[in-house]
């Protein structure tokens, strides 16, 4: 079937957008239940009771959200990686990682921004026992008004870092479950944020449906990233960081109405369908996609697929540490240092023999899409 007529007609940059039988919205993966999407029956569906209000960045039911999600266990201890090629990792979140893994056992969760000046140093110490020596840089994002505090720090200090020094950048915006928080002070926090000498890109920001949803309204959700993509920053050309997930027809009209054709993306963590990696592909001839630990979960047919079909010129490598660490090391806390085994798996995926040669070419779409040679000469 030609591409176009299985987009109902769409390739091209304007007209009416992603048509609506498209939507993931019946997926049972996508709705957070086992088997078939839709309402439950039988058993447990008695009365309701009062809504729970929306979770914050900061929060403890928040935080443990994500720790329950992910299951991550601090106590496993993960070898530094083999000698390699240089490599990036284009998505972590090093304030999340210093928390969840064993330097986070003294440090009060809810307390992100207190005494960073006091954990920092363990960082740059934790980084270099365990990203290796072939560690190149990653860029770091600031999910929430308290992490994008917390990430700006990071940035200020590893700018006089041992290990870490030249090696750290950040991204800023507003994560979907955050949308609830979002306000002229956050807004204004991303805005400065994203004005430091290290900053590459506004995000991650997006649509998150999973589950219906969550906690936070799908309208809401939708006006939060539009906002986003509205903002100076993207408008001077910054690229942006991506978060879409089980929201194809709704991110795909949003990110037509809102960004140039040639605007540089980075499709953070992608996890939605082949065809709609596909249109935003084909669409956005700049976009680039990001792949993390979920690739060796071996159940996940269609990102494997997905991995397949992305061209080698628009793949960049990932964690999302401290979550989704790969086989072997599932459950355990994700870290830059485990790029080279999802470059394994990715290039297992993809049939490729060459993994040094496939690592060299993702740092190289890494470094040009954020223009960190730019950055560093500067």
């Amino acid at each position: 079937m030609p591409y176009n007529d299985s987009y109902g007609g769409v390739s091209s940059h304007s007209g009416s957008g992603w048509a609506g039988k498209h939507s993931m919205g019946g997926s049972g993966q996508c709705n957070g239940k086992k088997g078939k999407g839709g309402k439950g029956k039988g058993k447990g569906k008695g009365k309701r009771g009062p809504p729970r209000r929306p979770m914050r960045s900061g929060d403890v039911r928040y935080n443990q959200s994500f720790q329950n999600e992910c299951n991550v266990n601090s106590d496993i201890v993960v070898p530094p990686p083999p000698e390699t090629q240089i490599f990036w990792d284009a998505h972590c979140h090093l304030d999340w990682i210093m928390l969840k893994s064993h330097m986070g056992r003294a440090i009060n969760r809810n307390k992100i921004a207190v005494r960073m000046d006091l954990r920092l140093p363990l960082l740059d110490t934790f980084a270099s026992d365990n990203f290796g020596e072939s560690f190149g840089g990653c860029v770091i994002a600031g999910f929430g008004l308290s992490t994008v505090h917390s990430t700006v720090e990071i940035l200020e200090f590893s700018e006089t870092a041992n290990f870490l020094k030249d090696k750290v950048f950040g991204a800023f915006g507003c994560h979907p479950h955050c949308c609830e928080e979002y306000s002229e002070e956050f807004e204004q926090a991303i805005v400065d944020a994203t004005s430091h000498p290290r900053a590459v890109a506004l995000g991650e920001c997006g649509l998150d449906y999973f589950g219906g949803g969550g906690n936070v309204a799908k309208d809401v959700q939708r006006r939060v990233f539009a906002t986003q993509l509205d903002l100076q920053p993207v408008k001077d050309g910054m690229p942006v960081v991506l978060h879409l997930r089980c929201a194809e027809a709704d991110s795909f009209n949003i990110m037509k109405q809102h960004l140039p054709r040639d605007h540089p993306i980075h499709v953070h963590c992608f996890s939605d369908s082949p065809r709609f990696l596909r249109a935003i592909a084909t669409d956005f001839p700049n976009a680039y996609f990001g792949y993390a630990g979920v690739v060796s979960f071996v159940n996940n047919r269609d990102l494997q697929e997905s991995v397949r079909i992305t061209p080698l010129d628009r793949l960049v490598l990932e964690t999302d540490g401290p979550y989704l660490a790969p086989e072997p090391f599932r459950g355990n806390v994700a870290h830059c240092g485990m790029i080279p085994v999802v470059a394994h798996h990715i290039a297992r995926i993809k049939g490729i023999n060459d993994v040094d040669g496939m690592i060299i070419k993702c740092t190289e779409n890494t470094k040009k899409l954020y223009r960190i040679d730019d950055i560093l000469r500067n």
